[in-house]
């Protein structure tokens, strides 16, 4: 047997969006229940309520939270890091990428017991 729910399901359109491409390469969402879309014009955050796009040094490609330290781990053209939020509320970017190293595009993020691995195209 199978059952659905019953009822109108609640749709909410949000106009004007801008920031918003017809490519968002990864969507996370963090403990304080913001969702975080990556695309080419940086990452666009929802709160609820409003939709913000926050420009960083990084074209980012893929996003995941991690629920022990509460950081967003980003990927992205030969770049990778975390994000934070500064006094103001901004989005900003901490590069973990050795100078040395050129990973290339990093596609995912791994997450082992107390240990990060970005892998992509690089490695």
């Amino acid at each position: 047997m199978i059952s659905a729910q019953e009822g109108t399901p609640y749709i909410r359109h949000f106009d004007g969006i801008n920031a918003f491409d017809n490519q968002n390469w990864s969507i996370c969402q963090d403990s304080d229940g913001i969702m975080y879309f990556a695309n080419r014009h940086g990452i666009i955050t929802f709160d609820g309520y409003s939709w913000n796009n926050e420009k960083l040094q990084v074209n980012p490609v893929v996003l995941k939270f991690d629920p022990f330290s509460k950081k967003i781990f980003v990927g992205g053209r030969r770049s990778y890091g975390y994000i934070d939020r500064d006094k103001q509320g901004s989005l900003r970017y901490h590069d973990l990428t050795p100078f040395t190293l050129d990973p290339g595009i990093i596609s995912g993020i791994l997450f082992e017991e107390n240990e990060i691995y970005f892998y992509g195209e690089g490695s």
